[in-house]
C-alpha cells in the first residue's frame, strides 16, 4: 500500500477507468449506479504529489463515461448518456477543451469499446453489431464492421494487430475470440465458469 484518495481529497462519486499520461492520472467519474445522479467528469491526479488537481466536466448531456482511451494528446470517453443513447467525447490534454459527438442510431448505452489502430470500435449494449468510429474524422455515427456477435469486452493488441473480444453466457462459459486487421476470425479459446464465481 502506498497512498489513497478518499471522497474528501479525491473524486466524490464512483469511478471507472483510469489512464496515466505524463505523471497525471486521469479517471472517469460516472456515478453510474446512482440513477438520477449520474456524472460525466474526468478527474486529474498528480502522481508525483498524489494530489487531486481538478475535474473536467464533459457537459450535462454527456454523462456516464464508460471507457477512457488515449491517442496522442487527446483522451476519448465513450459515454452512456442517460442509458438512452451513446456519445464520444474528445478531451484535449493541452487545454482541457472538450467536444462531444452524439452517436446517431445508438438507441441505448455503449456495451463495450476499445481503441483499435486510430479508430474506436464500440458495440451498443445488447447488440451484435460491432461499429468503428474514426477519431480523425469525428463522424456522427459509426460504420458497422463485418464482425457480428455480442461481446462482453474488447481489447486491441497493437503489436500483432489483433482484436480480442470476450463472449459469455454469464453462467457456464467464457471465450475469447480473436480477429485480424481485416476483421476475419482467426482463433479462440474458452474456459468454463464456476457457479461460485457468480454467487
Amino acid at each position: 500500500f502506498y497512498s489513497e484518495l478518499d471522497t474528501i481529497t479525491g473524486p466524490r462519486w464512483s469511478t471507472q477507468n483510469m489512464i496515466v499520461e505524463n505523471d497525471n492520472l486521469y479517471i472517469t467519474i460516472n456515478n453510474a449506479f446512482e440513477f438520477g445522479n449520474e456524472k460525466g467528469i474526468v478527474g486529474v491526479v498528480d502522481m508525483t504529489s498524489m494530489s487531486y488537481l481538478n475535474e473536467i466536466d464533459l457537459g450535462t448531456d454527456w454523462k456516464i463515461p464508460d471507457n477512457l482511451l488515449i491517442r496522442g494528446n487527446k483522451l476519448y470517453t465513450v459515454n452512456n448518456k442517460d442509458w438512452s443513447g451513446s456519445s464520444i467525447s474528445q478531451l484535449s490534454l493541452l487545454n482541457n477543451s472538450v467536444s462531444t459527438i452524439d452517436l446517431a442510431w445508438a438507441p441505448t448505452g455503449c456495451g463495450t469499446s476499445c481503441l483499435r489502430d486510430g479508430k474506436i470500435n464500440y458495440q451498443i449494449s445488447g447488440d451484435s453489431i460491432l461499429n468503428e468510429w474514426d477519431i480523425s474524422l469525428l463522424p456522427s455515427s459509426g460504420t458497422p464492421l463485418s464482425i457480428s456477435q455480442n461481446f462482453y469486452d474488447l481489447s486491441y493488441d497493437p503489436v500483432n494487430n489483433l482484436l480480442y473480444a470476450s463472449v459469455t453466457d454469464y453462467a457456464t462459459y467464457g471465450a475469447i475470440n480473436i480477429y485480424n486487421d481485416n476483421n476475419n476470425f482467426v482463433d479462440s479459446f474458452m474456459w468454463l465458469l464456476s457457479r461460485s464465481f457468480f454467487q
